[in-house]
């Protein structure tokens, strides 16, 4: 047998943590549109000096020692919130975790306006813009119309996402323990 063959890199994939399922919006070149599906979770999230996230559905009233300080020097969690979306560049369903205040504010003016209101009827894009080292993100709502029916029945048949895993360092996407 080969050392490194198709069911090593099976096994690979499948051990990754189905990073690949995930909307990083750092690496979005240009703008990408998405469709918000189902509930979501919200809560605080920080980076360990592992590189590791870990999140909280409530404030924690003391950080663990390991977090690792953000860009200005802070330790502290940020706010973020979590859902499912169809990706339409990849064609599949994928976790947006949404951690930037600025697209998190624009997301909310969506939400508190009573011709958009729930998400989850109408597509949103998001777009990256870098100059220098300044990143700015923008969010645009398209106009609310009914999800295409084929990514409608995609949602209803694939497995159930357990966002609630995303607490406990878990993987979403894993099937549920029997």
């Amino acid at each position: 047998m080969a050392v490194l063959d198709a069911t090593f890199f099976e096994e690979v994939l499948t051990e990754s943590g189905g990073s690949g399922r995930y909307v990083n919006l750092s690496k979005i070149d240009g703008e990408k549109r998405l469709r918000y599906m189902g509930q979501g979770i919200s809560g605080y999230t920080a980076w360990t000096t592992e590189n590791k996230p870990i999140r909280w559905e409530l404030k924690p009233e003391e950080l663990p020692d390991n977090i690792k300080p953000d860009m200005n020097g802070s330790i502290a969690a940020k706010k973020f919130m979590a859902g499912v979306v169809w990706d339409y560049d990849d064609s599949e369903f994928k976790i947006l975790e949404l951690t930037q205040i600025s697209v998190l504010k624009q997301l909310a003016k969506y939400l508190a306006d009573e011709d958009y209101g729930d998400w989850s009827q109408y597509d949103i894009k998001i777009a990256r813009e870098q100059k220098g080292e300044k990143i700015t993100y923008t969010l645009l709502a398209a106009p609310p119309k009914p999800v295409k029916a084929e990514i409608a029945k995609q949602y209803e048949t694939m497995p159930e996402v357990n966002l609630d895993a995303l607490y406990e360092g878990k993987d979403p996407w894993a099937a549920p323990a029997a």
